[in-house]
């Protein structure tokens, strides 16, 4: 029977890892999202392949004419509007297959599909990868700061302000909403979160909720850290040494 995991968590919690390990050995099928923002050429985002990349006008029509399964908008520290979504073809065209369906998300978009599933049957359930704030920090050090990259430009740099200022500003919420079903310990190993993962598709099955979450998520007006608070780490993050293995899994 197809159901949908829902994994959300903070930046670099390991979401996409897990995700991976999902598909890689319990046979899942991974959703692929919707954005306008743009592809992370330090990631090597494929359009198609890591998300669909699309014009704001384009992304507005597909809601207009109700293609979307969920999408959510916020505004970055510039003032532009970066919306995120998944279609209902890209949720179908695998529960029409019976497929085990996992969707990376974060909460407001995770609420939203969750909706949509229980409005139409599909089984859904809502995982919380939960990440100490100091790992977080040393996974995105490792992972996007040192990543090869000697210099990085002004708009890359602008690129990891913004992050770390959203990481420490509205994520810094999350680890408190109540829309989860289950919350998933993120540990220092891949073995351990791999042995773990064994006992996932259970704790999917326990939860797959029933009722829709009637209050909306509304995190968009949500008071952004300060700008400098960024602009410190990033410099700290740049200048000291590239963390060691003790980070745990690689992450994205």
């Amino acid at each position: 029977m197809s159901s949908v995991l829902i994994l959300c968590g903070k930046t670099c919690s390991g979401k996409t890892f897990l995700a991976q390990l999902l598909k890689s050995e319990f046979g899942y099928e991974e959703t692929i999202s919707t954005t306008t923002r743009a592809p992370r050429q330090h990631l090597n985002e494929i359009d198609g392949v890591s998300y669909h990349f699309t014009d704001e006008a384009h992304f507005l029509e597909l809601e207009a004419k109700g293609e979307m399964a969920e999408s959510f908008c916020f505004t970055d520290e510039s003032g532009a509007r970066i919306h995120y979504g998944t279609t209902k073809e890209a949720i179908t065209q695998l529960t029409d297959m019976q497929k085990k369906v996992v969707a990376v998300l974060e909460p407001e978009g995770a609420v939203n599909l969750h909706n949509y599933c229980v409005q139409n049957n599909i089984p859904v359930s809502i995982g919380y990868l939960e990440c100490p704030v100091s790992l977080q920090m040393q996974r995105y050090q490792a992972e996007r700061i040192h990543n090869g990259n000697i210099e990085f430009t002004e708009g890359e740099k602008k690129s990891h302000i913004d992050r770390l200022n959203r990481m420490n500003g509205i994520e810094a919420m999350w680890d408190a909403l109540p829309s989860y079903d289950f919350y998933i310990p993120v540990l220092e190993g891949e073995d351990a979160l791999r042995d773990y993962v064994e006992t996932l598709e259970s704790h999917a099955e326990l939860f797959s909720s029933i009722e829709e979450y009637k209050e909306p998520l509304n995190l968009s007006k949500a008071a952004p850290s300060s700008s400098a608070l960024g602009e410190r780490l990033f410099d700290k993050m740049l200048s000291s040494t590239k963390p060691e293995s003790s980070i745990g899994f690689s992450i994205r």
